[in-house]
């Protein structure tokens, strides 16, 4: 279970999976909390907080995936716990850059409890082709191209620092 930046995703992932989590956050959001801790009890869990953005936390998990911890047993499915509206971006990507390990991939909805005006659309094509674009450019040279657009890359800096 690979659950990505957010308390409500954790907490889903807490309370409805057992087994091993590992949770790609960056060092702002201070995950996970005391209480989650707590709740995970001697449940395996992870910590990544290499990745600032979807491109980034998926290429650390292909990274952790290449060399998982030795108590843990082989992987054949990983679960993928986000938002809906995060999902559909997330999951080609994901498919790109875990290709090739013989890995199934399978989803977990853990959407926040907000009125539905305020929830996120869909994303429409240019976050999908821009991710899975750079993802190729990650297989290919070991970059995400994070570099490529100077303004996002330092506010998502700025945003998990």
């Amino acid at each position: 279970m690979v659950v990505f930046d957010g308390y409500h995703r954790l907490d889903a992932a807490l309370e409805r999976t057992t087994g091993p989590l590992l949770l790609l956050s960056c060092p702002l959001t201070g995950q996970p909390t005391l209480a989650q801790l707590h709740r995970a009890g001697s449940r395996p869990l992870f910590i990544d907080r290499s990745g600032q953005d979807s491109a980034r936390q998926l290429t650390a998990l292909a990274d952790w995936l290449a060399q998982p911890p030795a108590a843990l047993p082989p992987f054949g499915r990983v679960v993928l716990v986000s938002d809906s509206h995060h999902l559909p971006r997330l999951l080609p990507a994901a498919r790109l850059a875990l290709g090739g390990r013989g890995l199934s991939l399978a989803s977990l909805t853990a959407d926040a409890h907000t009125p539905p005006a305020q929830g996120h659309p869909p994303p429409g094509p240019l976050p999908i082709i821009r991710d899975w674009l750079r993802l190729q450019l990650w297989r290919a040279t070991g970059s995400t191209g994070a570099f490529l657009v100077p303004s996002i890359q330092r506010r998502k800096l700025h945003e998990c620092i």
